[in-house]
């Protein structure tokens, strides 16, 4: 069963544990990757969280289907190919499915 995170932090940061910072942080770089498609340093420069908490919430968001992969390019500030992520659905990549293999099952 998929859990839905849509309007919630991933649970994982939910309980007494949780801190509310961490909220912020989520909801941040969601509404950063959703502006345009970025890398995880770019948002990291941008929003002045460390890459590391960006790439654990971006795994949530991937968990959720909430993000894709928008393209592979060279990043600005580091200069290597890196993935660029988007959170907006209108950019988001449509996959057909496969029903069958073949046109007809006539061989």
């Amino acid at each position: 069963m998929k859990k839905d995170y849509t309007n919630a932090a991933p649970q994982q940061m939910q309980g007494k544990d949780r801190n509310k910072s961490q909220d912020v942080e989520f909801f941040a770089v969601k509404k950063a990757l959703m502006e345009c498609p970025k890398s995880m340093r770019e948002v990291s420069n941008e929003l002045g969280i460390e890459r590391s908490s960006i790439c654990w919430y971006i795994g949530h968001l991937r968990k959720a289907d909430q993000v894709q992969v928008h393209h592979k390019d060279y990043c600005s500030t580091t200069g290597f190919k890196v993935n660029f992520y988007t959170t907006d659905e209108k950019l988001f990549r449509k996959f057909d499915k496969q029903l069958c293999l073949f046109e007809s099952d006539e061989v």
